[in-house]
């Protein structure tokens, strides 16, 4: 449990420096990490990062950037320099995967990852 938070906030500490994270965002997903524990976090942070790239579009669309933002992805993926950004607030997401791995933990065993 302590050895899964301590990877996931060094993660997390590499994708703040970034920019990708804020640090309350850092440190709620390793805590939740952590009360996955091993092998639970993997399917924790899948659900986590899924549950970012929907609520990010969903931003987008609201602010009316999203074919701006596309674009910008689609040329950061190539050359690695991105010209738009989208601020978000990403505990949304960490909520939304901590709520599907718990769902996959009980209720709805379809949803378990074979990891």
């Amino acid at each position: 449990m302590i050895g899964v938070m301590i990877v996931t906030f060094a993660m997390g500490t590499i994708a703040f420096s970034l920019g990708w994270f804020g640090g309350g965002d850092v440190k709620l997903l390793a805590a939740c990490c952590g009360v996955a524990g091993f092998p639970g976090w993997t399917t924790l942070l899948f659900f986590t990062l899924l549950a970012g790239g929907v609520v990010a579009v969903v931003e987008a669309t609201h602010r009316g950037r999203l074919r701006a933002v596309l674009r910008s992805t689609l040329t950061a993926a190539m050359t690695n320099v991105a010209t738009e950004r989208l601020d978000m607030p990403y505990a949304i997401a960490i909520a939304i995967g901590a709520g599907a791995y718990v769902l996959s933990a009980t209720a709805a065993p379809f949803m378990r990852l074979p990891l």
